[in-house]
């Protein structure tokens, strides 16, 4: 169960009491409760009472108040165990939130009146508040057991398995309660079943719940807030930003929302408000007094800065969980079980780069589990053959708790568990907080250190992280060089190739690609590709597929800037195969800033086409460029804007320069350099035993 001061399990960044926590159970405590009494005699069968007890009975129902409560207690006095008394004066000990006098209150009770579900609902929450969950979970179960379509039990134990973050276990009573009560007017109810929906996968089923939550009431901005999340994680943006602009506007204050609608704004392409939201958050990270209680999306740091200490300001507060022990690896090992564990499999640029690696190690040195930890997206390709490259493939329910899904790992013998999401999609911090395995590694998705204790190390090579950049890093750096990312050597392009007419391309045209996410292109840097596009009028910007209103503001923008809507060109959604044959009908493909697109860049140049790169700071401003220092095409690489907005004038001013580059990208060196899976696979060989023998080392060091 969550602590009230605990972060809400909906992942808000707030505290579990300003958010799910104060609306339930809190807020349905009045419908969870029961006051209705057990039968008139006080006992059920009992033979007629005492004239005495009778007096003091009828006193007791005819008064209220305080001497009320005196008459109940006489009661109780005279009469031990008399179900009503007892049953009433551990309402008002639960109301005074005197907890353990009103459990002991309806235990006494329970022992006359053993199938009385007021009394079984009121005492398991009374066991709620005393963080005794699993016996407020049996009384729960006993009172539905008795009343099977109950409203209160079927909530109750709805509420209750949400609070024990069972949340597979809670939405099997979460549905059947709006089931079989559809009318049901609380709105705490159909927003708490909708994040539990959420947590395990059903997305579309949580949105109808919490759109009926809202329809309830309106006036409950959490509710705006956990569906415009919602609507994030799903990748609807435009639908996201009002709510999100609700919630902001309801608590400046709340950073999560505010970068959520910032993630959202750079996603449509949205730059009205010139940036000042993002200036806020920036500037409340920065700030001393406030940057260790403030959580952000990370994801979107890395897009607007490549300041390092910004990014693990960004990252520190999704690492503030408790930590179990980790154990001491076996250094006499001489083949290890890795696990990779991400909530993709299926076409995704992680899964996409993975698959080269996995086809490739020495199943002598490695057994390989691939851990699925959401239902996959698609059914693809990509799936089955991640599916094929390994030895094990499973699935891990995101409704499971936490110690459910270590506890499955730790029995298969998982050595090394390899992190592919860090904090993008579904994070995975609370599995890696119970040391699942002995050895940890942040890997591939998350291109930033995870600032914490819960990862041993961080895969990258010496172009990304320079020796002098270690210390801003909580894991070890690995060093795998010349360039950490592995490839897709089986990748092939459609066959024919495609042409330009086959996309709309004006043929004479110089295309600049740009395939880059639209949430990493930042305005300073879209001005200078207008810069570019303005002093080079054959130009047109060649860009992914999107959502209507996000090609729109960036034709928008362009207008601005003084050119043409019709010089930007939306590619339409292709195979994968398709997708890759594109990339030959570019002349230049321009890399994003700060934030590369690595796997795009990946992509290009598997493809043969020439990228533009910027180089800064960071891990993810650097990764990019790491690909084209590998293949030995350093001329490719800028190291400020200017230089970068240079090089690009003079690329498309020297076709003949530009012609040779684009040759030696598709040279059998240069693809050597950055391709070779087997090499690639024999050098992560060595550095994960490596890694594996020093923690061994160092853990069993006295």
């Amino acid at each position: 169960m969550p602590a009230r001061n605990d972060p809400c399990p909906c992942g808000s960044g707030k505290r579990y009491k300003h958010c799910h926590g104060a609306t339930a159970p809190d807020g349905t405590a009045q419908m969870r409760s029961d006051s209705a009494v057990p039968g008139d005699a006080g006992n059920a069968g009992a033979a007629a009472e005492p004239e005495p007890i009778a007096a003091l009975r009828r006193a007791a129902r005819n008064s209220s108040g305080e001497p009320q409560l005196e008459h109940w207690r006489a009661l109780a006095a005279a009469s031990p165990g008399d179900s009503e008394a007892l049953f009433i004066l551990g309402n008002d000990a639960r109301n005074r939130g005197d907890f353990a006098h009103a459990a002991r209150h309806y235990e006494a009770a329970l022992e006359s009146t053993p199938d009385h579900g007021g009394l079984l609902n009121n005492l398991g929450l009374a066991y709620e508040k005393m963080a005794r969950l699993d016996d407020a979970e049996s009384q729960f179960r006993h009172a539905l057991a008795l009343a099977p379509d109950g409203l209160q039990p079927l909530a109750n134990l709805a509420q209750n398995l949400f609070q024990q973050r069972r949340y597979a276990d809670a939405v099997e009573f979460f549905d059947r309660l709006t089931s079989r009560y559809p009318q049901l007017p609380h709105a705490s109810i159909h927003g708490n079943r909708g994040l539990c929906l959420t947590l395990v996968g059903r997305l579309r089923d949580a949105e109808a719940s919490l759109a009926r939550a809202m329809e309830i009431d309106p006036s409950l901005t959490t509710l705006a807030r956990n569906r415009g999340l919602l609507l994030v994680a799903q990748g609807k943006w435009p639908a996201a930003t009002p709510l999100l602009e609700t919630a902001a506007a309801a608590d400046p204050s709340d950073m999560f929302a505010a970068s959520s609608l910032e993630h959202c704004r750079a996603n449509n392409a949205d730059w009205r408000d010139g940036g000042a939201g993002m200036r806020r958050i920036l500037d409340a990270m920065r700030d001393p007094e406030r940057r260790d209680q403030i959580r952000v999306m990370p994801l979107d740091i890395l897009a607007q800065s490549d300041d390092l200490g910004l990014q693990r300001i960004a990252t520190r507060s999704w690492a503030a969980l408790p930590l179990a022990a980790p154990t001491v690896p076996d250094a006499g090992r001489n083949r290890l079980h890795l696990g990779f564990v991400s909530t993709d499999f299926c076409n995704h640029p992680v899964a996409r780069l993975l698959l080269g690696l996995l086809d490739k190690l020495d199943r002598s040195r490695f057994e390989v589990t691939n851990i699925a930890i959401a239902p996959q997206r698609l059914d693809d390709e990509i799936l089955a053959r991640s599916k094929l490259a390994c030895d094990r493939y499973i699935e891990i329910g995101k409704g499971a708790s936490p110690e459910d899904n270590a506890t499955r790992l730790r029995a298969l013998g998982v050595d090394v568990l390899f992190d592919l999401n860090g904090i993008t999609g579904a994070s995975l911090p609370a599995l890696f907080a119970h040391r699942t395995a002995p050895m940890q590694v942040n890997f591939l998705g998350y291109t930033a250190t995870l600032d914490g204790a819960t990862h041993d190390y961080i895969i990258a090579d010496s172009y990304c992280i320079p020796e002098d950049a270690s210390s801003q890093y909580a894991e070890r750096v690995l060093r795998l060089d010349p360039c950490y990312l592995p490839s897709d050597a089986a990748r092939t392009l459609a066959d024919p190739l495609p042409s330009r007419a086959d996309y709309g391309l004006p043929e004479n045209a110089f295309v600049l690609a740009m395939f880059g996410a639209s949430f990493k292109i930042k305005p300073d840097m879209f001005a200078r590709w207008m810069s570019i596009m303005r002093a080079h009028p054959e130009t047109v910007m060649w860009l992914r597929p999107t959502f209507p209103v996000i090609a729109g503001n960036l034709r928008s923008a362009a207008e601005t800037a003084g050119i043409a809507a019709s010089r930007l060109i939306f590619a339409p959604e292709d195979r994968i195969s398709s997708y890759l044959a594109r990339f030959r009908l570019a002349d230049l493909v321009l890399d994003t800033f700060p934030f590369g697109s690595h796997t795009t860049v990946n992509d290009a140049l598997f493809a043969g086409a020439p990228v533009l790169a910027l180089a800064g700071r960071s891990f993810a401003a650097r990764a990019s460029a790491s690909q084209l220092v590998t293949m030995g095409l350093h001329e490719l690489v800028a190291d400020t804007p200017d230089d970068y907005e240079c090089l690009a004038h003079a690329l498309i001013a020297d076709r003949a320069r530009l012609a040779q580059l684009s040759a030696r990208v598709r040279s059998a060196e240069a693809r050597r350099a950055l391709f070779d899976m087997d090499r690639y696979a024999e050098e992560f060989a060595g550095l994960v035993f490596a890694g594996w023998r020093a923690l061994a080392q160092t853990r069993s060091a006295p």
